[in-house]
């Protein structure tokens, strides 16, 4: 005797609940797939991933100024200028607020005397710290309000290094408005993070094929043998591998902004520019290899590395192919 089942319609768990789950998701390397790709499930799954975002990651947002000499003392290296996300402005969520947290006022204590580049004898480190952000931003800031299109607009120097947790780069800052007298500044925050971990991803891609075709990844696991014989120290791999990746690191970032330079009108004075602002990248992000996050869960396995992603600017890049797949998902240093 067959007997009907009522079938229950699925249950679709709130939106809050699915921005609470996303919210777990705390590793930096799995940040960019995260926002990148879950905005594209549905509308309920952008909504709820913007919303752990917005909770999650953006009070672990900074934007960083690091002027290294000044104009009016040779020998005076300025304090880094330190913007933290403080809020969602009022009446537009889509903006996030930035507000200076460093240098400290103390700095006002500090005296800088007089010299011939103009420096006044009231002059003190924190305000001519100031000064210099302004007039390092200023240019960059008048620069984003006139761009329309990326592809026919020149390249302008980019004065800040954007970190959210562990990911940092200079990518630019979409809606910049900047108030001088509050020291706060505003950014459209959704297609900011999307520049962001798309060049992240980049970068990430172009590790893996970078150590696809390295010769260190073919002798790693010589070496590895000779460790487990006791013919070599584990101390020597350790060293080649770090000066492995330290050159890599240059040697990826280095591609990675070419191509992004290439969307710009440039000269060969912009990528003398570029290439020196690569370096600061490099540190602040070696700087966050060490950083320490409370609420920070890191899988310890090797990341997934199968499947498609797309870097936030509508290059698709296929997780699984003879060009680019590093075969197994075998953990790229």
């Amino acid at each position: 005797m067959e007997t009907s089942v009522a079938r229950c319609p699925p249950v679709e768990l709130p939106v809050e609940v699915w921005a609470q789950i996303i919210s777990f998701i705390t590793d930096s390397r799995y940040l960019p797939r995260t926002w990148l790709q879950f905005r594209l499930v549905s509308r309920v799954f952008k909504h709820a991933t913007e919303m752990a975002f917005v909770s999650s990651h953006l009070p672990h947002a900074d934007l960083i100024f690091r002027e290294h000499r000044s104009s009016f003392h040779a020998d005076l290296i300025f304090p880094k200028v330190v913007f933290k996300f403080d809020r969602l402005a009022d009446g537009d969520r889509s903006r996030a607020v930035f507000v200076r947290k460093h240098p400290a006022e103390s700095l006002r204590e500090i005296s800088v005397g007089p010299c011939c580049g103009g420096a006044l004898d009231h002059d003190n480190l924190f305000d001519l710290t100031m000064r210099r952000w302004r007039e390092t931003l200023e240019p960059y800031a008048a620069h984003a309000a006139r761009q329309q299109m990326p592809k026919s607009a020149p390249y302008a120097w980019r004065p800040h290094v954007l970190a959210v947790r562990r990911v940092a780069n200079d990518t630019a800052l979409p809606g910049l408005e900047v108030d001088y007298e509050k020291q706060e500044i505003s950014v459209l925050w959704a297609p900011m993070l999307s520049l962001l971990f798309g060049e992240e991803e980049y970068i990430k891609w172009a590790k893996k094929v970078d150590y696809q075709h390295s010769s260190t990844r073919r002798g790693v696991e010589s070496m590895m043998r000779m460790v487990d014989s006791g013919e070599m120290p584990y101390d020597e791999v350790a060293d080649l591998m770090w000066e492995f990746t330290t050159k890599r690191n240059f040697r990826v970032l280095d591609l990675v902004r070419r191509k992004r330079l290439a969307r710009y009108e440039h000269n060969d004075q912009d990528l003398r520019d570029d290439a020196l602002k690569r370096q600061v990248v490099v540190k602040a992000r070696e700087h966050l290899e060490w950083a320490t996050f409370a609420d920070e869960f890191i899988y310890r396995g090797p990341e997934e590395c199968k499947g498609n992603f797309y870097d936030g600017m509508g290059m698709k890049f296929q997780g699984k192919s003879e060009m680019n797949d590093p075969g197994e998902c075998v953990h790229v240093p």
